[in-house]
């Protein structure tokens, strides 16, 4: 295992405890409620899924005030277009496609605006205001800031959400294939930073 595959995987996983709580036929059983009005069916989802949701922002924009916006517009969507979501369909792939895309977005504007500084990388903390996670997720943070929006989305999605190469690219809506290339240049492009001399 290189230095980058260690970095990245000592925070992969770590929210999904929340969503884990939750058995299939629950949450079922909370969208179906949702659907027909019931703010509080809404809010246990809410509560459920914020965790992930939340850290999938920060990972991906490496700013609290961005991700917390993120954040409340994705369950804003949510909330707004749960009556269009299929019964059967996969409600955790529908809202970290919901956040990515966002995520993507403000990045996206964000670089239009200016360059983004390395040195104002926020640590991460839980949404909960736990203990932030420290130094290896400040790390992750620095590495990801290096990269590209696409290949930056592609990395915290498969190194970090524990998606599929298949899953990545459903969520960007790009082929395989380029999912690969992404990864293999974000690869290349964070052991680059690292051989020259940043510290683990």
């Amino acid at each position: 295992m290189d230095a980058t595959t260690a970095v990245l995987g000592w925070f992969r996983g770590r929210d999904e405890q929340e969503v884990g709580r939750l058995e299939i036929s629950e949450v079922i059983s909370l969208i179906k409620q949702a659907k027909e009005g019931d703010r509080g069916a809404f809010e246990e989802l809410m509560h459920a899924y914020s965790g992930f949701v939340y850290s999938l922002a920060f990972r991906m924009l490496g700013s609290r005030a961005d991700a917390e916006d993120v954040f409340q517009e994705t369950f804003f969507r949510v909330w707004s277009h749960l009556r269009s979501f299929r019964s059967g369909g996969n409600f955790t792939h529908w809202i970290k496609r919901i956040a990515t895309n966002l995520s993507i977005d403000r990045l996206k504007a964000r670089k239009r605006q200016h360059a983004f500084e390395n040195d104002q990388v926020e640590q991460v903390g839980s949404w909960e205001g736990e203990e932030p996670y420290g130094e290896e997720q400040e790390q992750v943070n620095q590495l990801l800031a290096q990269l590209p929006v696409n290949h930056r989305a592609a990395v915290v999605l498969f190194y970090l959400e524990d998606q599929s190469v298949e899953e990545v690219a459903r969520t960007l809506k790009q082929k395989p294939a380029t999912v690969k290339v992404w990864l293999f240049r974000a690869r290349q492009k964070m052991k680059a930073v690292l051989e020259a001399g940043y510290e683990l």
